[in-house]
């Protein structure tokens, strides 16, 4: 598992969950996605879910799990580690 298929994983997750195709630069560093993709508390406990189960991690942190959800650079750098 390299840096860009976690990313391309995570991409997904965002999709299937939002159930709309989501342009690409909407991941780009300083965007802020809860915000700009309209996420509520439902739908970020779905894709924790889901990246939890993708990528066979837990993340015990609430404030760390919204953090990644907000940030996809954050959330690949943690699964990343937390993988290994």
């Amino acid at each position: 598992m390299n840096y860009e298929n976690v990313k391309n994983t995570l991409k997904d997750i965002y999709r299937k969950v939002l159930d709309r195709n989501i342009d690409d630069t909407i991941f780009e560093p300083g965007n802020h996605l809860i915000d700009s993709l309209l996420i509520d508390s439902l739908l970020a406990l779905r894709m924790l879910i889901l990246v939890e189960q993708e990528f066979s991690i837990v993340i015990e942190d609430d404030a760390l799990a919204i953090e990644l959800l907000d940030d996809i650079n954050k959330a690949c750098d943690y699964i990343m580690s937390e993988a290994s």
